[in-house]
């Protein structure tokens, strides 16, 4: 479902807006928007639904586990944020240029290799690298760690 599409524009955005709207507190707004959020992903498949929030809550936790220790452990501090890089970095190189890859590998004289068809989940590099972005921001700055998002 695109953006402009008539039934985003008149059927999904006004019913999304008005049950963000009726919810009381911050915490229910919080909860019910992430849910239409989640429902407006699956309109571009379910299969890939996971893997939003999957990545969501490695990159949260990341932050958590970085804002969790002093500046001064480094050694800890980096392996967090390497494992973090590595994860996001991986799940974009397997997504979006896995197949390129195997393709080219494919070519060559005598290989039997086959792309592997993996189907591309919308808005990988945003949410890829924005998640990253927060935890390179938590690992420069443990002060900008979102405390609102629940104790670790």
């Amino acid at each position: 479902m695109a953006f402009s599409s008539p039934i985003f524009l008149f059927v999904f955005f006004p019913a999304a807006f008005l049950v963000c709207r009726f919810i009381p507190g911050t915490r229910g707004k919080n909860a019910a928007l992430g849910a239409v959020s989640l429902l407006f992903y699956s309109f571009g498949g379910l299969g890939q639904l996971p893997l939003l929030p999957a990545s969501v809550l490695v990159n949260w936790g990341a932050g958590r586990l970085l804002g969790a220790l002093p500046k001064e452990n480094k050694r800890p501090r980096r392996w967090i944020m390497a494992g973090a890089a590595v994860l996001n970095v991986g799940l974009l190189v397997l997504y979006k240029y896995l197949d390129f890859f195997l393709g080219c590998l494919g070519g060559l004289p005598g290989a039997a290799i086959r792309p592997v068809g993996l189907s591309l989940p919308l808005g990988i590099s945003f949410f890829t690298f924005t998640g990253l972005g927060y935890v390179i921001e938590v690992y420069r700055k443990p002060a900008n760690l979102c405390r609102s998002c629940g104790k670790l």
